[in-house]
């Protein structure tokens, strides 16, 4: 399940990450987001996929491009297709948690952005842990899951800019 939740989280994410790269003609790192997205298929068992996720790979490494433009957008919705299935058992039903307020957001984001400048992993994690009791309103959404992944990926550097 741990696997299952990282791969439906990511989706999104990567599937810019290919198509930014697709469209760029950027082949060679295409082709590794390709080969990473084969290998993570795999793993929560998505075989087909994984397989279509293989092709690619091969025809990025072989420099066949018409392949490539020929299976791109199907390859692209069909990871994006998972998105809802999965959604169904990682979303948490938000109704039952209280919504943070934007005086809280705004304490919460000072000290996200204060323990991101000391690197200070620990109180990082508390924050996101304790935040866990809240929902996120609407309009702070994408902010937030911004921070998340910024910290997460340890990119400390990037939430001051988040944040601004």
């Amino acid at each position: 399940m741990p696997l299952l939740q990282i791969f439906y989280e990511s989706i999104d994410e990567k599937a810019d990450e290919i198509e930014e790269y697709f469209g760029k003609d950027d082949w060679q790192n295409y082709t590794i987001k390709v080969h990473a997205l084969k290998s993570s298929a795999r793993l929560i068992g998505a075989m087909g996929f994984g397989e279509e996720a293989q092709m690619l790979e091969n025809a990025g490494k072989a420099g066949n491009l018409a392949y490539i433009h020929e299976h791109h957008e199907a390859f692209l919705a069909e990871y994006r297709s998972f998105k809802n299935p999965l959604a169904e058992v990682f979303v948490e039903t938000e109704e039952e948690k209280p919504e943070a307020d934007l005086d809280l957001l705004e304490s919460v984001y000072e000290e996200i952005c204060s323990a991101a400048e000391e690197n200070d992993v620990d109180t990082l994690e508390a924050i996101f842990a304790e935040m866990e009791e809240y929902s996120i309103p609407d309009k702070e959404q994408n902010r937030w899951e911004q921070l998340k992944s910024a910290v997460e990926q340890e990119k400390y550097d990037d939430i001051a800019n988040i944040l601004n």
